[in-house]
């Protein structure tokens, strides 16, 4: 065993708390935590265990009719919404296709997108404050998919980037560059000749297309380091991958396989890699269970724990679902969400990973 791969056998998963209350944690950093439990918006200053609630999306039609159980609000999607707390303290939120401001527990809006919200941590501020992120739809007739951007006070807003209709199906992500702050980079799908990865500077001057189209470059979320950026493939229809792409050649290389598709990742302020894995229908998904798990190198990974899907089917009452919130936080205290899995359902994880004595191998 390498010392990479004795770095990854070392790390070890303790649970801290199962939080009820925030059903899905969707932002969090030396600030506190950002969560959501329906339409309430709640806040956890950071050094407390105590969520206060700051808000209320509005009541939407006809989701919010049927939040009366958990299996319901699966079903007609109670959940799906965004948090976004700028770096100057005002946050942005996302439900049932409406862009709002939160100031003062009043949720004033600003614009409507296509599609309920955007996927988890795929929402990215540039190195000039302003906030961007993509639209996420099922989109069966493959229209103009666009990429928003709103300003830093959220006063003002409009289309930085339009993909015309026919291209992609939708954008996954929009993410900024931990080593190059001016840069973002944007990843898109779903099937043949849709999926790529764009990238853009700080303010969409300039957009690379980067990929061929196929599977290998289906991702949700990036890792990034120095020299490459990672990701599992997040596929269905064909075996997964861990892939890294060099950052001066755009070449791809191939590191191993993974049971099933990965939505969700988050790279740790202490350089901690970690990654989930989905349940899903489709050959690409070999097992029941989502995993979560963890690595220091992007290329070698441990699997923390996992977690089997519930009885429920998956039409209509939701995949097997890891998230992970965005922000700046440790891999000491981090949050986990999830959804239709078997002692991870409409609650959240506050986890720590500590690194257990070596042992000679």
């Amino acid at each position: 065993m390498n010392s990479s791969e004795t770095a990854q056998s070392n790390l070890e998963l303790q649970v801290l708390r199962r939080d009820k209350q925030a059903v899905i944690v969707h932002h969090a950093d030396e600030r506190g935590a950002w969560a959501t439990c329906d339409r309430k918006i709640l806040y956890q200053p950071a050094g407390t265990s105590d969520w206060e609630t700051i808000g209320f999306f509005p009541f939407a039609a006809p989701r919010d009719l049927f939040a009366w159980s958990r299996s319901t609000k699966r079903a007609t999607r109670v959940d799906k919404c965004n948090l976004f707390p700028t770096r100057d303290g005002r946050l942005l939120g996302i439900r049932a296709g409406m862009v709002y401001e939160i100031e003062n527990s009043v949720s004033s809006p600003i614009f409507s997108i296509q599609g309920d919200c955007v996927l988890h941590r795929g929402i990215a501020e540039s190195s000039e404050g302003n906030i961007y992120f993509g639209e996420y739809f099922r989109n069966p007739k493959r229209v103009s998919v666009h990429i928003w951007r709103v300003s830093p006070d959220l006063n003002e807003y409009g289309i930085a980037y339009t993909f015309e209709s026919g291209t992609i199906r939708h954008v996954h992500g929009v993410y900024r560059d931990p080593h190059n702050q001016d840069r973002l980079w944007i990843t898109v799908g779903d099937f043949k000749g849709e999926c790529y990865f764009l990238i853009a500077d700080a303010e969409f001057q300039k957009v690379q297309w980067i990929g061929d189209g196929t599977q290998m470059w289906r991702a949700v979320g990036l890792l990034f380091s120095d020299n490459s950026v990672f990701w599992l493939t997040d596929s269905h229809l064909e075996q997964n991958h861990i892939v890294s792409l060099d950052r001066e050649t755009l070449q791809i290389t191939i590191h191993g396989d993974v049971e099933s598709s990965s939505w969700y990742c988050a790279q740790t302020a202490d350089n901690v890699f970690l990654a989930a894995t989905t349940v899903e229908k489709g050959p690409g998904v070999k097992t029941n269970k989502a995993s979560l798990m963890a690595s220091r190198d992007g290329i070698n990974w441990k699997t923390l724990t996992s977690f089997k899907k519930d009885s429920l089917p998956m039409v209509p009452f939701k995949y097997g679902i890891i998230s992970f919130p965005s922000g700046n936080f440790s891999s000491n205290y981090f949050w986990i969400s999830g959804e239709a899995l078997v002692g991870l359902d409409g609650c959240s994880l506050l986890c720590s990973l500590e690194q257990s004595e070596e042992t000679e191998v």
